[in-house]
């Protein structure tokens, strides 16, 4: 496209301003050979070695309503047309077996909705194909099967629920991963170690509630220790629950929510910037914390809570 060519070029031009400097680049992996390949050799002087950093994705941030202005509509359908061939009877048979989903899904939420209703909206998703003259129903037919058969009309209350039900299903929950031996940044391998070592959840892992016990247990203790680090490094990986003790006493034991996201890897690469282990990052981020402090003339009594 005209347009990409043209920002592309500029990008080119905008990293070759640069020489002599370190540079960094945020792109995605589409612009990579145009930013790989200029179409003149780059002077002498602005030559140096290339290191990458690669982020897995997921559905959520693909999807174009996330905000990414390159994204798709519902990857996780488009995904499964995709890997079917677009075979028209394969693409039949995800109609049929998304309406299953989405309305196991609003059952689950507590609203009535069964075999009857996943069959009507496979059906009418099909005869809107029929009648639009197309080979198998796309994803505007099963859309608009869902609301007509599920939402009823209604925009509001069950209408919402309909809507989160198909988000979920539609959109989907995949994550992608890297392959081993790819690079990446400097604290991101020495996390994901010691995450592994520790026998905590790692990408890809889903959600879970740990229930600590760092006084008593050596390896609670360290679990206990890193997931604070993180917590300092404003890493969103792990968040505390609380816990109260028998008769209203502190108790013994720590809850934590445990869950990587593509912020968390996102988050690890910044915090990065202050260190190559979890324990440096964490006193880097603390010792800049308390020169804002000094800065201000503190710390405060507020900021000594804190």
């Amino acid at each position: 496209d005209p347009v990409d060519l043209a920002r592309e070029a500029w990008m080119r031009g905008r990293v070759a301003a640069a020489a002599g400097r370190r540079v960094a680049v945020v792109l995605g992996a589409f612009h990579a050979p145009a930013m790989l390949a200029p179409a003149e050799p780059a002077p002498e002087h602005a030559r140096s070695e290339l290191v990458t950093s690669l982020v897995p994705y997921t559905f959520e941030l693909l999807d174009s309503r996330s905000g990414y202005p390159a994204g798709i509509r519902d990857p996780h359908w488009q995904q499964a047309v995709f890997e079917c061939g677009a075979d028209p009877a394969g693409v039949e048979g995800l109609a049929s077996s998304f309406a299953v989903r989405v309305t196991a899904a609003l059952r689950e939420a507590g609203h009535p909705a069964g075999p009857a209703e996943s069959r009507e909206v496979a059906r009418l998703a099909i005869d809107l194909a029929r009648l639009r003259g197309l080979p198998a129903p796309g994803r505007g037919e099963l859309v608009e099967a869902l609301q007509t058969t599920l939402a009823q009309g209604e925009p509001t209350g069950r209408g919402r629920a309909v809507a989160k039900a198909m988000s979920g299903v539609l959109i989907g929950d995949r994550r992608g991963r890297l392959a081993p031996g790819t690079p990446a940044s400097g604290l991101l391998p020495s996390v994901t170690a010691q995450l592994a070592k520790l026998r905590l959840p790692a990408p890809g892992a889903a959600p879970q509630t740990l229930r600590l016990d760092p006084l008593r247990s050596p390896l609670d203790l360290r679990r206990e220790v890193t997931l604070r680090r993180l917590a300092v490094c404003q890493v969103p990986y792990a968040s505390a629950e609380d816990v109260v003790g028998v008769g209203g006493a502190d108790a013994l034991t720590t809850a934590w929510r445990v869950h990587w996201s593509p912020a968390t890897d996102a988050a690890i690469t910044v915090a990065g910037l202050l260190g190559v282990t979890l324990a440096q990052a964490a006193a880097g981020r603390l010792r800049a914390q308390r020169a804002r402090e000094i800065a201000e003339g503190g710390p405060t009594a507020a900021q000594a809570l804190a």
